[in-house]
């Protein structure tokens, strides 16, 4: 074989890398990535602008980075007034950043606005989706997110027609490489390849038993789904085995065909059921925004064509929302040159920040103004005293017990068959779901026949970090055909009883 055949194989894969990451493309996804992520960011941000003095700043108790992990400060708490205008000015540029004006200026102003303000309050704005957000912000700041879909492509449209340029050419979108979103993917399929290796180091999870504690516990916040998923283990089993699939896989099927189609399925249904099961929702909509970097040209394209024949049937409000998506219709701006955008865009963020103080100043939340003086702390009731600082009381030990589930097969510790028919020479398996937190106990699972005598008793102990216990009844010749009960007992007090019907032995069993 000779020396140039060899290298035939390795320029080949040089070129496809380099295609992969350099090939010029119409920024379309980034640029809807650019409208979403700023939008959800919004949603987290903007009821906390009242809260800014309180959260971020020395006038308040700002709980930092730094302070967190015993470091000299990195950057210093601002004063009240200081964290009120960043809050403001990254509201604004949020807002910017989505409308597409001054869109790199908007973007840097938004990312480290918001980083700033994450680093200042870990307790309550540093969290995951944060952590995501902020890379996801920072990244697009090296694009060229501001080319389509944004005031910035408009006005540069304008000029050029003011300058005598044909439609078609003003009009037609400009192509930058695809390296940024390329590396936005990267950082998507790495967050998920991370998250898939953290998740093997903790047994709770394939049990159920840790998303079981959020869901009945409603951690995050008040959710549709959990309370009622939480009854069911075995269907959160297997949804925490697909769950991790589809983490791993992420990463080497997400990027063309069926399986990119099949792992971002799987992503924005995964994320829309911590949604409704673990009252997550700025957290999915930081995804979903992420998601978008996966659209190319030919999506839009297929989504293009099916926009202009909904347009060109459609009547009324249909038609003028074809028209406004194909968007040549559109009115023309004035031919602002750059630098009067640039005054433009200073003078509206130095009214925002300032309207932004006085408002603050003016709603004076803390009664810091008032002509009483600031707002006093009341004393609390006697009996409300009494009840916090008194001894905790007992637990019933009926409330310490979530489900009692009766079946034959166990996927990852938890029930999957709810039976109440068993033969002779079968495995009745228990499965005795707790809620938390509960001391080290001592639960027996008691069969009693159809008189209430006790034919057979099995105890175990649970430890107090233990979410469930397992009991198993071989039911062998000993155990005549017959109505049962299987009863659940703390401490000696019926808690759960389950009637099952032992029927005799079938042929197959004979056989084994």
């Amino acid at each position: 074989m000779s020396t140039l055949e060899l290298a035939v194989p390795r320029e080949g894969w040089r070129t496809r890398i380099r295609d992969f990451f350099y090939s010029p493309e119409v920024p379309y996804g980034l640029a809807l990535m650019r409208i979403a992520l700023p939008i959800a960011l919004l949603f987290a941000m903007a009821p906390r602008w009242q809260y800014a003095r309180e959260l971020f700043s020395t006038d308040g108790a700002p709980i930092s980075l730094w302070v967190a992990y015993d470091t000299h400060p990195w950057i210093p708490n601002p004063t009240g007034t200081m964290a009120v205008v960043v809050h403001t000015v990254l509201l604004l540029a949020l807002v910017t950043s989505c409308l597409g004006w001054c869109t790199r200026l908007s973007l840097i102003l938004a990312t480290g606005g918001y980083i700033y303000l994450n680093m200042l309050d870990i307790i309550g704005t540093m969290n995951k989706y944060s952590c995501i957000a902020s890379h996801l912000m920072f990244l697009l700041c090296f694009s060229h997110c501001g080319a389509v879909w944004s005031v910035d492509n408009w006005l540069r449209r304008s000029r050029l027609r003011r300058q005598g340029v044909p439609w078609e050419l003003a009009d037609q979108p400009r192509q930058f490489s695809a390296s940024t979103r390329r590396l936005l993917q990267l950082f998507i399929a790495a967050v998920y390849i991370g998250a898939a290796c953290t998740k093997l180091r903790i047994p709770a999870y394939f049990t159920g038993e840790q998303i079981q504690t959020w869901m009945i516990t409603e951690y995050n916040a008040p959710n549709f789904l959990g309370g009622r998923l939480a009854m069911h283990p075995s269907i959160l089993v297997v949804s925490a085995y697909i769950g991790l699939a589809w983490e791993t896989m992420f990463i080497f099927l997400a990027w063309r065909g069926v399986g990119r189609i099949a792992m971002i399925g799987l992503g924005v249904a995964f994320h829309l059921m911590t949604w409704l099961t673990l009252g997550l929702w700025v957290f999915p909509l930081v995804c979903f925004s992420a998601y978008l970097a996966f659209l190319n040209e030919n999506d839009v394209e297929r989504l293009r064509a099916v926009l202009t024949a909904w347009r060109e049937r459609g009547r009324g409000f249909r038609s003028s929302v074809g028209r406004l998506l194909r968007g040549r219709e559109l009115g023309t701006l004035p031919a602002l040159g750059p630098a009067w955008n640039h005054g433009i865009f200073a003078a509206l963020a130095v009214v925002t920040t300032v309207g932004g103080v006085g408002l603050e100043h003016k709603l004076d939340r803390y009664g810091i103004r008032r002509p009483e003086g600031p707002y006093a702390l009341h004393e609390v009731d006697s009996n409300r005293v009494a009840e916090l600082l008194g001894p905790t009381s007992r637990i019933r030990n009926e409330d310490k017990v979530l489900l009692f589930d009766v079946g034959s097969i166990m996927v990852g510790g938890a029930i999957l068959d709810r039976r109440t028919q068993f033969h002779q020479g079968e495995t009745v398996r228990i499965e005795c779901g707790l809620v938390p937190p509960h001391e080290d106990m001592w639960i027996e699972c008691n069969l009693h026949d159809s008189e209430n005598r006790i034919v057979d008793t099995i105890g175990v102990f649970v430890a107090s970090e233990a979410m469930q216990a397992m009991y198993y009844y071989d039911l062998g010749d000993c155990t005549m055909p017959g109505e049962y009960s299987l009863v659940l007992k703390i401490a000696g007090e019926e808690i759960m009883r389950r009637p099952i019907t032992v029927l005799p032995r079938t042929k197959a069993c004979l056989a084994n």
